[in-house]
């Protein structure tokens, strides 16, 4: 076994992972730290087991990505950190995560916001952020699990807001209330899977949801729908001065 101590949101701690496996090393080593490691963790060859029950085919090394975050997820939690499914993209020093279902369309509706605010906007992880509360804020923070894109920057950035796509033929906004807004996280979360952590995970989710605002976004692939979700998450209107 091979093994890297990294940092993520904060945290340091070792990864364990088999020799050879490329794929994972280049993952992490832009995380690398000399800091003594909190906690450690490698696979997890029961996690790697079902996710290859539900996502066939797929190359041997994603399966071990997969139960090595699953892994990581857990070390981390009781650092007040919860790994969400969103993008992130971080606009003037205030980060807004955009989740949806895969193939909705998280990573073009970034891209929108990337393209618009230029030197302004940096994407903080395409794919797998971490969330950590820390002295009562949140903050969003850079993963090495990044999506097929690998859009990252390692950065940890106050979250200013959540907002959960969903595909329409026009654009809309609405605030989601605490029970659809939970309702909506559970799909994006990757829940700990052990009775003994559930209560602290659970407590974890309700403080996201009470403290960190969030809206529904029906849209299509338009500047239009980038400007609407952004003036609501932001409360600014100066999408027109981005560039």
């Amino acid at each position: 076994m091979a093994s890297m101590v990294i940092c993520v949101a904060g945290v340091p701690f070792e990864v364990g992972y088999p020799e050879g496996a490329v794929s994972v090393t280049r993952a992490l080593s832009p995380y690398e730290t000399s800091e003594p490691a909190l906690f450690s963790v490698g696979p997890d060859a029961s996690y790697e087991t079902w996710a290859r029950t539900v996502a066939p085919g797929r190359p041997d090394e994603e399966y071990l990505h997969s139960g090595l975050l699953h892994r990581v997820a857990l070390g981390l939690l009781p650092y007040g950190c919860l790994l969400l499914h969103a993008a992130v993209v971080a606009v003037d020093g205030r980060a807004y995560a955009f989740a949806a279902p895969s193939g909705t369309g998280k990573s073009t509706h970034v891209g929108l916001w990337m393209r618009h605010f230029g030197g302004r906007a940096r994407v903080v992880n395409g794919d797998k952020p971490i969330l950590r509360r820390r002295d009562g804020a949140w903050l969003a923070c850079a993963a090495p699990w990044a999506g097929k894109e690998n859009w990252q920057t390692r950065m940890d950035v106050p979250l200013a807001g959540l907002c959960f796509l969903v595909r329409g033929g026009g654009n809309a906004i609405r605030p989601l209330g605490e029970r659809e807004e939970t309702d909506r996280l559970f799909a994006q979360l990757d829940p700990p899977g052990d009775p003994a952590l559930t209560d602290a995970w659970l407590g974890l989710v309700g403080e996201l949801v009470r403290e960190v605002p969030s809206w529904q976004l029906t849209c299509t692939i338009s500047d239009e729908a980038a400007r609407l979700s952004y003036g609501a998450m932001s409360g600014r209107d100066d999408w027109d001065h981005g560039e």
